[in-house]
């Protein structure tokens, strides 16, 4: 039966906060394309090329895997979850500034800005599913995470209809009809940034540093019964003294010499590169410069 009690709906709350992470990579994922189909901004940046739009597009990519890699996990295990969601939504508003406001015909400025998106978002969605993760109930854990991917669709959902919006009425706003869309792209950012003080840090985090008090006071505050919470405790503290254990003894050279560790490393290879390889990004990037050279008379 599913459990009503006001801990468990605050762990929906708390989680959906770091759930709405996913909602800027969906917004990002859609903006460019109704960037590109904008008159006003195709003149703005000086009519650009067929492939400086396709560097715009991998702008993105490349602050996304650099972040992603070498930032986003040290800044979450260092200054905590709810830190590397809040740098990284605070990157994507100063990037959305960069964009929208970027000089006329400076198209420089804009992939600069749309680099830092990619920088701020591998931060944030490195964050997002591991406070997820860490802090959500096991039994809900996997219902929360459905909402993880489910809120990519409603970024991209935000990002068309403003985007229509604005299509509506380009003649009036003029230059304002793509900066429009740009600028929505802080809203959320902002509502996560607003939010962030206002739930708490994982156990796991604090016992990673020592503060077994923090933890328990985090985990009173989504568990239902103090057995539960000091149950919970006992299992992160033997986990992370196992992990410890493991580090100490193993290195990268497990992932091709350990045959399980090997086979775990392939699956998710392959699991990720199918995802990779459906393409569902590439018509969101794409689909106004392909479909305006179709001649479809209606």
């Amino acid at each position: 039966m599913f459990n009503t009690s006001k801990k468990r709906w605050y762990n929906w709350y708390i989680s959906m906060v770091a759930a709405a992470c996913m909602v800027l990579y969906g917004y990002d994922a859609s903006v460019f394309n109704a960037c590109q189909n904008s008159k006003h901004w195709v003149a703005y940046f000086d009519h650009p090329s067929t492939y400086t739009l396709g560097l715009v597009n991998t702008s993105y990519n490349i602050g996304g895997i650099v972040s992603g890699f070498f930032f986003g996990g040290p800044i979450a295990d260092r200054l905590g979850r709810r830190w590397g969601m809040g740098i990284g939504c605070f990157l994507t508003i100063v990037a959305t500034f960069v964009q929208c406001f970027a000089p006329r015909g400076n198209l420089n400025a804009f992939i600069g800005g749309r680099v830092i998106i990619g920088l701020g978002q591998g931060i944030a969605l490195t964050a997002g599913p591991v406070y997820i993760g860490e802090l959500a109930p096991s039994e809900i854990r996997g219902k929360i995470m459905g909402f993880w991917q489910l809120f990519y669709s409603v970024g991209s959902f935000l990002a068309y209809w403003i985007a229509f919006a604005t299509g509506k009425h380009t003649a009036a706003l003029g230059d304002w009809d793509w900066k429009t869309i740009v600028i929505f792209q802080m809203m959320v950012p902002i509502l996560i940034c607003v939010l962030l003080p206002f739930i708490p840090e994982t156990p796991r985090w604090y016992i990673s540093h020592g503060n077994v008090e923090g933890a328990r006071h985090a985990l009173l505050q989504v568990r239902d019964t103090e057995q539960e919470v000091e149950d919970e405790l006992l299992q992160i503290r033997e986990a992370l003294e196992y992990e410890r254990e493991q580090k100490s003894t193993s290195s990268y050279k497990a992932l091709w010499m350990d045959k399980s560790v090997r086979k775990r490393m392939e699956v998710s290879t392959v699991i990720h590169q199918l995802s990779t390889r459906e393409s569902t990004k590439m018509p969101k990037l794409s689909t106004s410069s392909t479909l305006s050279t179709v001649p479809v008379v209606l």
